[in-house]
């Protein structure tokens, strides 16, 4: 077992409810409504290949902003307002897995410990994409409902 990326597009209304209670945050992402796109350890190197850092709080994987109390164990949830998805659906939506892909460097990847350290087994690139294209897909859909989005990694 280890540590997976979840995101969770939800109303403005229910991100305002989320910030001020974590009891709401665990009723919110445990609904039945609507089930967190789980990017499972894919999270950390979809993030680099987006970013070009290990860590840092920018993209859609591992930005925005953080929500005071609410830690599932491996750092703060963080939430993107409605505007920002939009931006960061559209940022996806100028980024083919193809061009993605070319970002791709094993050594690099263990160079700056990209969870889960893998990197240097045949497939992994394609395991990578397959979750980004999902990703790209979930921030689409998100954006055209005007919802914001929760992240957060456990």
């Amino acid at each position: 077992m280890g540590m997976s990326g979840y995101f969770l597009a939800v109303t403005p209304a229910q991100l305002e409810a989320v910030m001020t209670d974590s009891e709401t945050f665990m009723a919110v992402i445990d609904s039945e409504d609507e089930k967190p796109l789980d990017i499972d350890k894919a999270w950390h190197g979809i993030h680099f290949l987006l970013t070009g850092e290990a860590w840092s709080n920018k993209g859609p994987v591992l930005g925005g902003t953080e929500i005071a109390g609410i830690d599932l164990g491996s750092g703060a949830a963080r939430y993107l307002s409605p505007e920002q998805v939009d931006k960061m659906a559209d940022e996806l939506s100028q980024l083919s897995p193809e061009k993605l892909s070319q970002r791709f460097d094993t050594k690099e990847f263990g160079i700056e410990g990209i969870y889960p350290d893998i990197w240097e087994y045949d497939g992994e690139l394609e395991w990578l994409l397959h979750w980004y294209r999902q990703l790209q897909s979930y921030y689409a859909n998100a954006s055209e409902a005007g919802k914001a989005m929760l992240l957060w990694i456990m």
